[in-house]
């Protein structure tokens, strides 16, 4: 049974990759835009999410299901509030 790894991978990279565009150009920038809702969007998907999850949960793996669920919500909601308040005192 794999254990999707790399999609939390994703989601913590999509965070750095966030911090680092709001030094470089910006929050109002076009290139801000671009890459929160671009790059970062379509790098940490939330349908990755969703067919990890599935497919865990369909090869018996309710606990691990539960535990990406956990780990990939919980992190991602992390991550948005360490990019605001970084962001916030910049």
């Amino acid at each position: 049974m794999g254990r999707p790894g790399g999609q939390r991978l994703g989601h913590g990279t999509s965070g750095l990759d966030l911090r680092g565009g709001a030094d470089a150009w910006g929050k109002s920038s076009a290139m801000w835009f671009f890459l929160t809702v671009g790059v970062c969007g379509g790098f940490s998907t939330f349908s990755t999410f969703a067919w990890d999850t599935l497919r865990l949960m369909q090869q018996g793996g309710l606990g691990l299901a539960l535990l990406n669920m956990a780990i990939s919500v919980g992190g991602c909601v992390l991550t948005a509030w360490w990019v605001a308040k970084s962001c916030a005192t910049s």
